[in-house]
């Protein structure tokens, strides 16, 4: 995403909400009115969230009289919304260290992946029988588990390369 949104200013440099840089537009009467949408993306990201709470994060923040923000639920990026693909908004995360000896050389007090894990087969299939729950939930498509699993074997592999 860079250092600006898809709105033209910075998300991360206030101001925050768009009254502020068009205040002299306004002023001078010629301010656009502006249609803001997010959806889960741009919170998880906290870019949305950023255009109507306070600098400080206690209060929400009205927009002018010129400004719509819309939330849009149930959105993706990435794929461009293609029925077989996923697309990993998973964040960002610290590695568990691969082995004990890894994790005591690191000062790591979270468990390592061997610590966790005796074997590949039952780190999978415990991946892969929580994704059948959230199926039965409804929290995934059933025909999404074989991708969850695929995406659990890639992330283990990764996970527990040498360096």
């Amino acid at each position: 995403m860079g250092a600006f949104s898809g709105v033209g200013f910075p998300t991360d440099l206030p101001p925050f909400t768009p009254d502020e840089p068009l205040a002299k537009s306004a002023k001078a009467g010629v301010a656009p009115k502006l249609m803001l949408s997010n959806g889960s993306h741009e919170y998880w990201g906290r870019a949305a969230g950023l255009n109507h709470i306070s600098a400080d994060g206690k209060h929400d923040v009205g927009n002018s009289s010129d400004v719509r923000n819309y939330y849009v639920a149930g959105t993706q990026h990435g794929s461009g919304g293609a029925p077989t693909e996923q697309y990993p908004l998973t964040g960002s995360m610290i590695a568990f260290a691969r082995t004990h000896a890894e994790r005591e050389a690191r000062g790591d007090p979270r468990l390592s992946v061997e610590e966790r894990y005796p074997s590949e087969q039952e780190s999978l299939n415990k991946i892969e029988s929580a994704a059948r729950e959230l199926a039965k939930d409804r929290f995934l498509l059933d025909a999404d588990v074989p991708q969850a699993a695929a995406r659990a074997k890639q992330r283990w592999e990764s996970l527990t390369a040498a360096h």
